[in-house]
């Protein structure tokens, strides 16, 4: 199992998706990496799915950006980063910390959204933030980028009254489990814990069967009322919503996912490996057979000639696909065979590969290759677009 992350690991170095920061003139440091333009479309796409799922499409939940530093009193890091250069006028018995999660960042929040809301419960507040961790795990294995010094953390906190709360705490897990699931390729490698109990917490994990064994790409915790009784404390700020007819101080139900543990879940899920016949020779060939919501680009287009008039289609067929909202990769003036083409557009986990050539020209028909099934099927180029579009919308 560990020769398939070696496998992609180098596949994901060979074509820039995320690799070592080593690998970068001028950056050196052990332990981080850096998405290219494949492994940044791969990224936004999730985060875009997550806020969709987590925001857009929830009747009770609404997006926040908060500050990442930290203020804490001194010797009270827990687990952060020390920032000294700030100025910090809040007061002379606490330092700047960057954030080590979203969680505090959401929870200030809480004031002011529960007023915009004329008190009235249950909501949610959702956030996508960059967080840092002040030491990384000595693991005896390597795991790529599962734990970085750096990370985005996709999170969610939801203030619900205390009668309603194990229902929302069943919701939120069932909801959370299904969207991981809904782009895998083999989702039973997803899968929940059961409840874990410890203090006045309940926590339920979201794990991948990883190579080097189960880890969790998310957790849904409810974390009770205490930290919204010591914000009152410490504040005076008033923190009970209202619940029909009723006041209530509400509890925390809070959601929280590991983008790049996300990413590396995903690539592992759409790593395949597939027999090919090469001038009579048996070959092996990689693809990453990712869903095509998270793709980072839904199609390649490719000229057989650099001549002109062949570029001249292509170019203008990309810029319609572009316009219509499809990422598209163009490439021309290439010397490599269309097959190889093929094999590296695989590699690089594109679905589809859209065919310039003569017949194009002449009758306007060009060929689409499916990525899964190494299919083509010809079609007009008027066509194109409205195929994509359907193959996108139909996942």
């Amino acid at each position: 199992m560990m020769a398939t992350l070696e496998k992609l690991i180098s596949l994901c170095s060979r074509h820039g998706i995320v690799y070592s920061s080593t690998e970068v003139p001028g950056k050196s440091m052990a332990g981080s990496y850096v998405y290219g333009p494949l492994g940044t479309e791969l990224r936004r796409n999730l985060k875009q799915q997550w806020w969709t799922s987590m925001v857009t499409s929830q009747d009770l939940v609404y997006g926040v950006e908060s500050s990442k530093f930290v203020y804490a009193k001194n010797g009270d890091d827990n687990g952060m980063m020390s920032i000294s250069n700030i100025n910090n006028k809040n007061s002379n018995d606490c330092q700047v910390y960057l954030q080590s999660s979203c969680h505090q960042g959401i929870l200030s929040q809480y004031p002011m959204a529960l007023k915009l809301l004329n008190y009235k419960l249950p909501f949610g507040l959702a956030e996508v933030g960059n967080c840092f961790r002040k030491t990384t795990a000595n693991d005896d294995v390597d795991k790529f980028i599962l734990n970085l010094p750096e990370f985005t953390q996709m999170s969610m906190q939801f203030f619900s009254p205390p009668k309603i709360a194990t229902k929302w705490m069943d919701t939120w897990q069932r909801q959370r489990i299904m969207w991981w699931r809904k782009f895998a390729g083999n989702p039973s490698n997803f899968h929940l814990t059961d409840i874990k109990q410890s203090d006045s917490q309940q926590t339920v994990e979201v794990q991948y069967e990883f190579p080097w064994g189960v880890d969790a790409v998310e957790r849904i915790t409810n974390r009770g009322d205490v930290e919204l009784l010591e914000l009152q404390k410490e504040t005076g700020i008033n923190i009970l919503g209202k619940f029909g007819r009723r006041t209530v101080t509400p509890v925390i139900i809070e959601t929280t996912a590991g983008l790049d543990r996300g990413i590396l879940a995903y690539l592992l899920d759409a790593h395949q490996e597939k027999e090919r016949t090469d001038r009579g020779k048996l070959k092996t060939r990689q693809l990453l057979r990712f869903h095509t919501r998270i793709a980072p680009f839904k199609v390649a287009i490719v000229p057989v000639k650099n001549t002109r008039d062949l570029k001249e289609i292509s170019e203008h067929l990309a810029r319609d696909l572009r316009k219509a909202g499809v990422n598209t990769l163009y490439v021309c003036e290439t010397q490599t065979s269309l097959e190889q083409q093929f094999i590296r557009f695989d590699e690089m986990g594109v679905p589809f590969t859209v065919v310039i050539n003569e017949n194009t020209l002449k009758r306007g028909v060009i060929a689409m290759r499916n990525r899964d099934t190494t299919l083509k099927e010809q079609l007009h180029i008027t066509e194109v677009t409205s195929l994509l579009l359907k193959h996108l919308q139909a996942e």
